[in-house]
């Protein structure tokens, strides 16, 4: 399986995620079938990161995972994910650099078309945190992530979006 970096000079660029080696996909040498499937793929993704619209005041429920992400995560149900409006209230306030809009669009791109997935240190509760590559920082050209951080306690009606931010390229380290 692979996953999109920001490579050394900005551009994003393929790793397999086994190995961390750099594998572009040639899509000439792909069948139609197997282009047609992958191109299938990523159009259900980007309907499901477009019909994301964040709502302040009220508790939103946002589309289930894709089955990607679960088998990653090693859960076989899927549910609804859940952002309450205590949680956007929450973040609203803590994290000034963030808007309703904002926090949308880390929403939409960490959760459902996320670069990485990293368990919660926390062992008797079922955290994982979501990262996406999503700007990089006009002060120093790194890249900056959304980070969404999510409850997959499976005694809950819903997945639960607990967090949201922006995190800088050297605290992604210390969420390993």
């Amino acid at each position: 399986m692979t996953k999109e970096k920001l490579g050394a000079h900005g551009e994003m660029r393929k790793y397999d995620t086994k190995d961390g080696q750099y594998r572009p996909e040639d899509y000439n040498s792909m069948s139609t079938e197997a282009l047609s499937d992958k191109l299938k793929i990523d159009l259900s993704k980007k309907e499901q990161v477009d019909s994301i619209k964040i709502k302040s005041g009220k508790d939103n429920v946002l589309p289930k995972l894709n089955q990607e992400a679960l088998k990653e995560m090693g859960l076989t149900e899927n549910k609804q994910v859940l952002l309450k409006c205590s949680v956007i209230e929450r973040n609203l306030s803590k994290h000034p650099d963030i808007s309703i809009e904002t926090m949308g669009d880390i929403v939409q791109n960490a959760l459902y078309n996320y670069d990485e997935i990293i368990p919660g240190k926390n062992t008797e509760e079922k955290y994982f945190s979501f990262i996406k590559v999503m700007r990089v920082s006009v002060k120093n050209g790194k890249p900056v992530y959304g980070v969404v951080l999510l409850d997959v306690n499976v005694n809950n009606d819903n997945f639960e979006i607990v967090h949201c931010h922006w995190v800088k390229e050297r605290n992604i380290q210390s969420l390993k």
